[in-house]
């Protein structure tokens, strides 16, 4: 298949357009019978399942058998070549325009290339596509796992400390109003006229038992 016309930033002679894909050519093979071009795989295509009985050429339609069919002379494919397009990942952001000939080198190493193998961020120097990096083991990942279990250990400490001071908090504040309650329970009660009344009247016999216990 050819490539999209709307990639190219110059002018595209029709030439060069194969008039099966309609795309510039790839991988450019000419017939040797009339000198027609076309992408390598499309022209390879149409002899493997020939709208007619016999295949034909898709231009003139002369007979032709795939004895017919050879790579395009060294010129046209130079010329191609450096004909400017734009990245294959342009819907991505790429805003580079390329000759048609770099566009393998620079789809290797755009950094927008979804399959450019990118640096492990643990440092372990393994290089991974970043669809496979999620699932990558590092071998430093004990040592992370470790770090990461000591912040959750630590952290499960603190909410003990926590807990355990709420608690005494909430017991401390219960003792506390109980004893509150005792001091004002026992401030009425000594309030209480009858248990006046009941101290003074026990007063002589603890004078008298005092006298008692002297004399004794």
């Amino acid at each position: 298949m050819g490539y999209d016309l709307n990639r190219f930033q110059c002018k595209i002679y029709d030439e060069v357009i194969c008039c099966i894909c309609f795309g510039v050519l790839e991988n450019a093979y000419e017939i040797a019978e009339c000198g027609h071009l076309y992408c390598e795989r499309c022209i390879k295509g149409w002899l493997e399942s020939p709208m007619y009985s016999f295949p034909t050429c898709p231009t003139c339609r002369n007979e032709i058998c795939e004895d017919d069919i050879r790579p395009a002379p060294e010129f046209i494919r130079t010329f191609i070549g450096q004909l400017a397009v734009s990245c294959d990942f342009a819907d991505a952001g790429c805003i580079v325009n390329v000759p048609l000939c770099e566009l393998n080198r620079h789809r290797a190493h755009c950094p927008l290339n979804p399959l450019k193998p990118i640096a492990c961020s643990r440092g372990c120097g393994v290089h991974l596509p970043p669809s496979q990096m999620l699932s990558h083991q590092c071998d430093l990942d004990l040592c992370q796992e470790a770090i990461v279990w000591s912040e959750i250990f630590e952290t499960a400490k603190l909410v003990v400390r926590m807990r355990n001071y709420k608690r005494y908090q909430n017991k401390h504040g219960l003792v506390g109003l109980t004893a509150k309650k005792f001091v004002n329970l026992f401030t009425k009660w000594m309030a209480d006229p009858r248990i006046q009344e009941a101290a003074n009247a026990a007063a002589p016999f603890e004078h008298i038992t005092g006298k008692a216990c002297i004399s004794a």
